[in-house]
C-alpha cells in the first residue's frame, strides 16, 4: 500500500501482484483540514501532520478510523510538531519542532517512545544531531542502519544506534 498526501488530502493505492489500484480518498474522517507527511507503520496506522499538530488514524478490520492526537506533547503551544517518521514496527517516532523551550536551533528534531499502554514518551531533543540551523525530516533507512535528515536544505545520514542513547 501506497499512502501520500495530495493537496491536504490523504490519497491510498493498492498494490495487487504487479499493479496498483487508482488511487483514492481516505474517509472525510481523516481528510478534514490541512494534512501532510503521512507515514505508516507496518500495521496500517496513518501518521500525519495537522495544523492541531501529529496525528494518527488507526488501521482496523473495518478500515481507518477517525485520526486522534497523539498527545499534548506533540501540539501548540509544546512547540509545532511536523514530518513525523514511526518505525515499522510503532515503536518510536522522530519529528521535527519549533518553538520549544529546549530548542537549539530554528527547528530540531525529537524522538519519543511508545510506552506499553500505547501512550507517548515525552519528546527528547536529538541534541547530538540538532544545532542553530533547521534540522527536519527525519527518517531511518528499511534496514535500520542509517537516519537520514535535512539541516539547512541539505541532506545528512548518521548511523541510526545513535538513537538508542535516548531510549
Amino acid at each position: 500500500t501506497i499512502t501520500f498526501a495530495q493537496a491536504s488530502t490523504i490519497l491510498i493505492s493498492t498494490r495487487a501482484g504487479t499493479n496498483w489500484s487508482p488511487h483514492r480518498a481516505l474517509p472525510q474522517e481523516i481528510n478534514k483540514g490541512f494534512t501532510m507527511a503521512v507515514w505508516s507503520d507496518a500495521e496500517g496506522n496513518l501518521y500525519f501532520t495537522r495544523q492541531a499538530g501529529l496525528q494518527v488514524a488507526y488501521h482496523t478490520e473495518d478500515g481507518y478510523q477517525p485520526a486522534v492526537s497523539l498527545g499534548p506533547q506533540f501540539q501548540p503551544p509544546m512547540g509545532d510538531a511536523a514530518h513525523g517518521f514511526i518505525a515499522p514496527d510503532g515503536s518510536y517516532l522522530i519529528f521535527d519542532s519549533q518553538g520549544r523551550a529546549d530548542g537549539k536551533g530554528r527547528a530540531d528534531l525529537y524522538i519519543s517512545f511508545r510506552n506499553e499502554d500505547l501512550s507517548w514518551t515525552e519528546p527528547a531533543n536529538l541534541a547530538a544531531l540538532n544545532t542553530p540551523g533547521t534540522e527536519m525530516c527525519a527518517c531511518v533507512s528499511p534496514d535500520e542502519q542509517f537516519l537520514f535528515f535535512c539541516r539547512d536544505g541539505d541532506i545528512y545520514w548518521v548511523d541510526a544506534s545513535i538513537l538508542k542513547e535516548y531510549r
